[in-house]
């Protein structure tokens, strides 16, 4: 499948991609994995970490993680920080 990729947010005309985002968004798309909606939360955790193993990128450890609500239009959203 041919990667699509839509620029959100304060994207202008002639902007592109960073060359290391453009090279992750196309590791993803030579992965053999079913679409994240398709999985269930713990698939979709499992899919993750077993994808960048086979990436090979650095893992840093996280001291700890602080979860909250960001105030949206319609509801909140639930996020988390990682320190």
């Amino acid at each position: 499948m041919p990667l699509e990729v839509r620029m959100l947010g304060n994207y202008q005309r002639g902007d592109v991609l960073d060359a290391q985002v453009k090279d992750f968004l196309n590791l993803l798309t030579q992965m053999d994995v079913p679409p994240l909606e398709s999985m269930t939360p713990s698939e979709a955790r499992e899919s993750a970490i077993e994808g960048f193993k086979r990436m090979n990128f650095p893992r840093e450890e996280v001291s700890c993680i602080e979860n909250f609500k960001i105030p949206g239009p319609e509801c909140e959203v639930f996020t988390y920080f990682h320190v």
